[in-house]
């Protein structure tokens, strides 16, 4: 996409450290990665691109 097209990327994932176990609703929202999450990372994508 990148090549073709400049987009505005924002990486999201679990930083450099040693992960956790348990139940997976409560790390999604542990490692901020819930739905709510990846939605409002989205948004600021938006409103920084906007300016």
């Amino acid at each position: 996409l990148a090549e073709e097209r400049p987009t505005p990327m924002k990486r999201i994932g679990i930083a450099d450290e040693f992960g956790q176990s348990g139940n997976p609703d409560e790390l999604l929202k542990i490692y901020h990665l819930t739905a709510e999450d990846i939605a409002e990372a989205a948004r600021k994508i938006l409103i920084k691109i906007r300016r």
